[in-house]
C-alpha cells in the first residue's frame, strides 16, 4: 500500500514537474519567438523599403543619364544651326540671291554635311517658304539636291513656327518621322528638325537656316544607356505616343493609322496618370518600379 501511495506521489510529482516545464516554456520561448518574428519583420520590411529605395534610384540615375546624353546631342546640333545661320558668307550668299553665289553656299553646307555625318537634310528655304538650298544626306555621303526637285514648305509647321522667331532664338520640332511630297518616307526615318531665322545685313527676315537631324541616332544613345536589360526604358511623347517601345511595333501611333491606339496609357494606365500630371522624378508603381523624368 506504501509503495502505492509513493508510486502515485510520483507521478504526481512528475505530472507538477511537466505542468511546470511546458509553464517555464510557454513564459520563456513565447515572448522571445514573438520577439523573434517582430524584430524579424522589422528587419524584412526595412530590407524591403530599401531595395524599393535602391531600385527608385537607379532608375533615377539611369534616366537623369539618358536625359543628359539627350541635351548632348540638341546642343550640338542648336549651336551648328546657330554657326551656319550666322555664317557671313552664307548670309551674304542668301542675300545677293545669285546663281553662283548660292552653288558656293550650297558647297559650303555639303562639306559642313559630310563632315558632321548626322543631318539627313540641310535647308535655307527663303521667306516665301520656297527651298533655295538643300543637302542631302544617305548616310555616306551628301548631295546638293537639283533646282528643279527643291519644294515649297510654306505650310509645314516647321516653317511657320520658326519665321515667327527673333534672331538667335531656335525652334526644335518634336520628334516625327519625315514626309516627303506628303507621304511618310520608307524605311521610317525619325526626325528632329532644328532651325532659326536668317536675316540680312538691314535686319530683315531672309527665310530660316534648317537641319533634319537623324533621329535614330538619338534613339540609339537613349537605347544604348540599358542595352542589357532593353524593357527597362520606354521613350513617348508628351500625348502618351512612343518613340521608342520594347518590343517593337507600337512607336509613331500619331503619324499612322494602323497605330493610332498604340498609346503608352491604354497599356499602362496607372502611369498614365503619372505622365498626364507631368511630374518629375521617381514614383513606385503597382507593377514594378518607374522613375519619370519632363
Amino acid at each position: 500500500m506504501q509503495d502505492t501511495n509513493q508510486t502515485a506521489l510520483d507521478k504526481q510529482h512528475r505530472t507538477d514537474n511537466s505542468h511546470g516545464t511546458f509553464r517555464y516554456f510557454l513564459m520563456t520561448f513565447l515572448p522571445l519567438a514573438v520577439l523573434i518574428v517582430t524584430i524579424s519583420y522589422t528587419i524584412y520590411a526595412i530590407e524591403y523599403k530599401n531595395r524599393i529605395k535602391l531600385k527608385l534610384e537607379q532608375n533615377q540615375s539611369m534616366i537623369n543619364l539618358q536625359g543628359e546624353v539627350i541635351m548632348q546631342d540638341f546642343t550640338s546640333i542648336i549651336s551648328d544651326v546657330l554657326f551656319l545661320a550666322s555664317d557671313s558668307d552664307l548670309k551674304e550668299a542668301f542675300e545677293d540671291k545669285n546663281s553662283e553665289h548660292l552653288v558656293q553656299a550650297a558647297n559650303e553646307m555639303r562639306n559642313f554635311s559630310n563632315a558632321k555625318k548626322t543631318y539627313d537634310q540641310m535647308r535655307f528655304i527663303d521667306k516665301t517658304g520656297m527651298e533655295r538650298i538643300r543637302i542631302n544626306f544617305d548616310g555616306s555621303q551628301a548631295d546638293i539636291v537639283p533646282k528643279n526637285q527643291l519644294q515649297s514648305k510654306r505650310d509645314r509647321y516647321y516653317f511657320t513656327e520658326s519665321k515667327r522667331l527673333k534672331l538667335g532664338q531656335v525652334y526644335i520640332s518634336p520628334m516625327d518621322l519625315n514626309l516627303e511630297h506628303g507621304e511618310v518616307e520608307l524605311p521610317y526615318k525619325p526626325t528632329i528638325r532644328i532651325a532659326t531665322p536668317v536675316e540680312s545685313s538691314r535686319g530683315e527676315f531672309m527665310g530660316i537656316l534648317i537641319v533634319n537631324y537623324l533621329g535614330q541616332l538619338m534613339l540609339d544613345h537613349f537605347i544604348s544607356i540599358h542595352a542589357e536589360n532593353p524593357t527597362l526604358s520606354h521613350l513617348v511623347n508628351s500625348d502618351g505616343f512612343w518613340l521608342h517601345s520594347y518590343p517593337h511595333g507600337q512607336e509613331w501611333g500619331f503619324m499612322l493609322d494602323d497605330r493610332k491606339e498604340q498609346r503608352f496609357q491604354r497599356y499602362h494606365a496607372q502611369l498614365g496618370k503619372l505622365l498626364a500630371v507631368k511630374k518629375r522624378g521617381a514614383s513606385n508603381w503597382i507593377r514594378g518600379f518607374i522613375a519619370l523624368s519632363q
